[in-house]
């Protein structure tokens, strides 16, 4: 209700807008951005990723038959990663995830990472200030301290991913709010805030995980 940004928000894949919108597209044509006019509602229609075994819908054995995804081209981009990014005891965390996983296959590599991230070896902390991170990568000071916010699990978990291959992006929206009594509106306040990891896979596309404490996370 008091959401003053032109940005238009979606919960998933937007396919309509009741009003005009300025569409922002990047490499390969993803949707980057909406904007609008003014600060009136809107009613916004999209696609929805989720779990199930109806048509449309995905599972882990779903998953671990799709088709490999060619990394080639527009892809290549969610594999890239950042000199500087990996140190040490993060290439020791991706060994230790690869060994877990037992195949190459991209989902048992992303089920291994979403189990041990949200194991009780990592403790979920907002203050980090006190951690001697300044010459170290996000990921790095994740791996070595083992503890952060969710930036910080999004960030190791697409990092690792991407370093072997699988495509990855870095989602950042809001977790579910509050419902009123007619099912009808729900309320997200800013401390709502979240950040997650989306994989690519052939004939699914983006689909979330959310490597978070499931204390904190309500994605999963």
């Amino acid at each position: 209700g008091s959401l003053t940004s032109p940005i238009v928000l979606s919960p998933g894949v937007p396919m309509q807008v009741d009003q005009p919108v300025v569409l922002v597209t990047g490499p390969g044509n993803y949707v980057s951005s909406m904007s609008r006019q003014g600060t009136s509602r809107y009613r916004i229609t999209s696609l929805v990723s989720r779990p199930g075994n109806a048509l449309g819908e995905w599972s882990l054995s779903a998953l671990r038959t799709a088709a490999r995804t060619d990394t080639s081209g527009d892809m290549q981009r969610y594999t890239w990663v950042a000199e500087g990014s990996i140190g040490p005891n993060t290439r020791a965390l991706e060994q230790r995830i690869a060994a877990a996983a037992g195949s190459n296959e991209p989902v048992d590599v992303v089920e291994a990472a979403m189990t041990l991230l949200r194991s009780n070896e990592f403790t979920y902390d907002t203050d980090v200030r006190d951690l001697p991170c300044a010459s170290l990568s996000t990921v790095e000071c994740f791996a070595t301290y083992e503890q952060g916010f969710c930036q910080y699990y999004a960030a190791t978990m697409a990092v690792i991913l991407r370093d072997v291959g699988i495509p990855t992006r870095i989602a950042q929206g809001f977790l579910p709010g509050t419902r009123d009594s007619s099912g009808v509106t729900e309320r997200i306040q800013f401390n709502n805030a979240h950040a997650w990891v989306e994989v690519y896979f052939s004939d699914y596309g983006w689909v979330a995980f959310d490597p978070t404490s499931p204390d904190v996370s309500q994605l999963a």
